[in-house]
């Protein structure tokens, strides 16, 4: 997934040049960024220079050990993977060295197999550790774009809207920016809108550029959310969501976060529009399915009722009841008779 930064100590100049000239150390993904005679200047370098992925260190050295690095490390949290290089193999080097979270510990003389072998997974590993963390990011960075959505759908004071977004990312420490929040609007609103979307307004949030362009990105978002046609597709995009997930239970606040609305203000809409709450119109939609699986299908009525989203069937018969004023079972029957009359008739 990339070159990681990688830092080298050790007091013998033999073994550090060594371990810089024979190791071929792109091909198995570091790039070689520090190397010392000791601990201190790889505690400097984190202190100062902030970001190495890898420290490979003796860990006896004289000014600063190996030991105090890792201990450096573990004491401060630092987001860095410590491999020790020692010539003794005693227990009280290695049970300070668990302690203090050191990934590996690696007895001289080493040969360059087991260096390569012991990289290479360290590599694997952070290869694995970034992808895991760039899915949480991908995933928070959609979350606070749905968010966003319903306070720019919400709020008429985009300055005001504005300036809360930058004081929220700045104060972040996980990675989120205004280019991913964008991404997230942009992959949002498509999914919500489709073809509805304009295309220029998705160029606008995918080409990130300077804070003016992005400023003007999301007040054209801020604009075509609070348009009178947008409110005319709520139902009709609420609607889509309710019949393509009939199997599901699509709630109230579910579907108000599908079209960037708050659940009070979703409901009074989605009244106007439809003329029924929602909650009696996904019963209603629920339930004339049902109605037709019993007509034109022979599956069983459990199935049918988990088939609209109830898997408690007595709950499944009830509503039913209410909707066609007979059970499901009557209702089959009823409508299995007629065909039957229309048959003979024929």
């Amino acid at each position: 997934m990339g070159t990681y930064k990688l830092a080298i100590a050790d007091d013998e100049m033999f073994i550090r040049e060594s371990l810089v000239r024979y190791v071929r150390w792109e091909e198995i993904g570091f790039e070689v960024v520090l190397v010392a005679e000791d601990g201190e200047p790889l505690i400097r370098a984190l202190e100062e220079r902030g970001k190495i992925d890898v420290i490979f260190c003796d860990i006896q050295m004289q000014v600063q050990s190996g030991l105090d690095v890792a201990r450096y490390v573990a004491e401060n949290g630092l987001d860095c993977v410590v491999v020790l290089l020692s010539g003794y193999q005693e227990f009280e080097f290695a049970r300070k060295a668990l302690q203090y979270g050191v990934e590996d510990y690696l007895l001289k003389p080493v040969n360059l197999s087991d260096i390569r072998k012991t990289f290479t997974r360290i590599r694997e590993a952070l290869d694995e550790r970034q992808r895991k963390r760039m899915e949480r990011l991908h995933r928070e960075e959609q979350i606070m774009a749905g968010q966003y959505l319903l306070v720019l759908n919400m709020c008429e004071d985009f300055e005001e809207i504005w300036n809360r977004i930058g004081e929220e990312l700045s104060a972040r420490e996980d990675g989120v920016d205004m280019d991913g929040l964008t991404a997230g609007m942009a992959a949002l609103l498509r999914e919500k809108y489709g073809e509805g979307l304009p295309g220029e307004l998705e160029e606008m949030l995918l080409d990130g550029g300077s804070e003016e362009g992005r400023r003007k990105a999301l007040y054209e978002v801020h604009c075509y959310l609070h348009t009178k046609e947008k409110d005319i597709t709520v139902s009709g995009s609420v609607k889509k969501l309710v019949r393509e997930h009939l199997d599901e239970n699509i709630s109230l606040t579910r579907a108000a976060e599908h079209v960037f609305l708050s659940p009070n203000y979703f409901s009074r809409i989605f009244k106007e529009q439809v003329g029924e709450n929602y909650s009696e119109y996904v019963i209603r939609i629920k339930m004339e399915k049902a109605a037709e699986l019993l007509r034109d299908s022979h599956r069983k009525i459990y199935e049918i009722s988990e088939q609209v989203g109830y898997h408690n069937i007595k709950y499944f018969y009830k509503l039913f009841k209410r909707i066609y004023a007979c059970t499901p079972i009557e209702y089959r029957k009823r409508h299995l008779y007629g065909r039957e009359k229309q048959e003979d008739i024929r």
